[in-house]
């Protein structure tokens, strides 16, 4: 029994690992993503400026509605500009009222009282609230009522984080989402993202993981909707502990708002923040770097100050990511210099084996040459001796057929004709010997005391004990 309760506790274990291990490779896989659209950042940028651009153009256009060729240029300009947007909208306010046009009025007080809290004017945008006449509203105009308190209590809520006051706008944010869900369509996206937040907001996690996970599965990926179900998801992940998890959703969303060129975030400020917690500094401080670009650009003052407080993070992470660079660097130094000094020692080593090869040519090619006069010496002598035995041989018969017996016993009895031999013999030794070793005599005297030097006979000729050295 103990037996099996430990193996399905191994198998649990194994499995469990190699969840972690596949959870920890799709949130790599996701940042590795997001690396490569941060690469692109400024093509996504360029889109929407086009985009707005093309919009800008419909402003003077014939047979346009002006107030609503504003209200697109400062909707298009959300989450990019927000000085640009609340200009728009600050324009479309006063033209709306001009005309007397009371339901763009309020669609352009609803917008100032949605984006005014980025700017830190909370104020202002309460005020622009309270100036909406509800009675009489139609739903499309309380849709978008609700939708504006949400997002602007929202907004002051992020303001509060760290005041008392946070739980009171935090409360009045679920009763915006709570009265918009009663108005909307239920099958919508729209409601299914409000949904999920609202469900994340009051605890209710598991609900709200269905919910959203069945909306990102149907979204394009850069859209807006996108982007916010998955921050939500990463924010679900981090109460539960999963970090791989959080990882995975916040790269996504962040990659999200990248594509869409949306610059008031969040999603890469945390991931920015999480990754430099847990030693990736490269990336952390390439996310963070990217995040207060992002905040400088759209001139949104909350976001700006959210993201100060990371700067001693970016700070901090540069100089560890420099230091680490010197260190990398420094150990490629040493690394490059152990491998100069042993290619140094390989290349002496390699010119000493290179001499002492040269130096062994040289004596074979010397031992060859020496065996090649040897040869050809010998040969001559050999064909000299030759010669002389033929004319020795045709002398004998030469006397024997004269009947002259007595001169060829007289030739060889005298000796005469051994010692000519011998004599010549010996010169032809000795010359040949002193050709291929000119320095015998010095170097054999050089073994000897200076007072039992040995002398030749004349220059080409040895005496008899050289003689004898040589032979040996």
């Amino acid at each position: 029994m103990l037996r099996r309760i430990i193996s399905f506790m191994a198998a649990v274990w194994i499995a469990l690992s190699a969840v972690a291990d596949e959870s920890a490779a799709e949130a790599e896989r996701a940042l590795q993503r997001l690396d490569g659209l941060l690469e692109r950042r400024s093509e996504f940028k360029a889109e929407r400026r086009m985009k707005i651009d093309s919009l800008k153009l419909d402003l003077n256009r014939p047979g346009t509605v002006a107030e609503d060729a504003i209200l697109k240029v400062g909707d298009a300009y959300n989450a990019f500009n927000n000085d640009s947007a609340l200009s728009y909208y600050h324009r479309g306010l006063q033209l709306a009222l001009a005309n007397g046009n009371d339901g763009y009025a309020d669609m352009f007080r609803l917008r100032l009282a949605t984006f005014l809290p980025l700017a830190g004017q909370n104020e202002a945008a309460l005020n622009a609230i309270s100036m909406v006449d509800t009675a009489g509203m139609s739903l499309r105009m309380k849709v978008h009522y609700y939708e504006a308190a949400r997002q602007m209590y929202s907004y002051i809520t992020a303001n509060k984080w760290d005041t008392g006051e946070h739980d009171y706008w935090n409360n009045r944010t679920l009763a915006a989402q709570n009265r918009l869900l009663q108005l909307l369509d239920s099958t919508s996206d729209f409601y299914q993202l409000n949904y999920g937040e609202y469900l994340f907001h009051t605890r209710q996690y598991s609900d709200a993981l269905g919910v959203l996970h069945r909306l990102v599965a149907r979204l394009p990926e850069g859209s807006n909707y996108y982007a916010r179900a998955y921050h939500i998801l990463a924010d679900i992940a981090k109460s539960e502990g999963d970090m791989n998890r959080r990882v995975l959703c916040l790269a996504r969303s962040a990659a999200a708002d990248v594509m869409a060129a949306t610059l008031e975030v969040t999603s890469l400020q945390e991931l920015g923040v999480y990754l430099y917690e847990h030693g990736d500094l490269e990336r952390s401080y390439v996310y963070l770097s990217a995040a207060l670009e992002n905040a400088v650009e759209c001139n949104a003052n909350t976001r700006l100050i959210t993201i100060s407080t990371s700067l001693p993070i970016i700070s901090k992470a540069h100089n560890d990511q420099s230091a680490s660079s010197r260190s990398q660097l420094k150990l490629a130094l040493m690394a490059s210099m152990v491998l100069i000094m042993a290619f140094s020692v390989v290349l002496v080593i390699m010119l000493v084996q290179m001499e002492r090869r040269k130096t062994l040519q040289a004596h074979l090619e010397g031992a060859n040459l020496t065996k090649e006069v040897y040869l050809n010496q010998f040969l001559n002598m050999c064909s000299t001796y030759m010669d002389k035995l033929i004319t020795f041989n045709k002398t004998v018969n030469r006397k024997l057929a004269s009947g002259n017996a007595d001169d060829l016993l007289k030739l060889t009895k005298s000796g005469k004709f051994i010692e000519e031999q011998t004599g010549e013999f010996y010169h032809m030794f000795d010359k040949s010997f002193l050709s291929i070793y000119p320095s015998f005599v010095e170097s054999v005297n050089a073994l000897l005391l200076p007072d039992k030097q040995l002398t030749t006979e004349n220059g080409d000729s040895l005496n008899t004990d050289l003689r004898i050295l040589a032979f040996m």
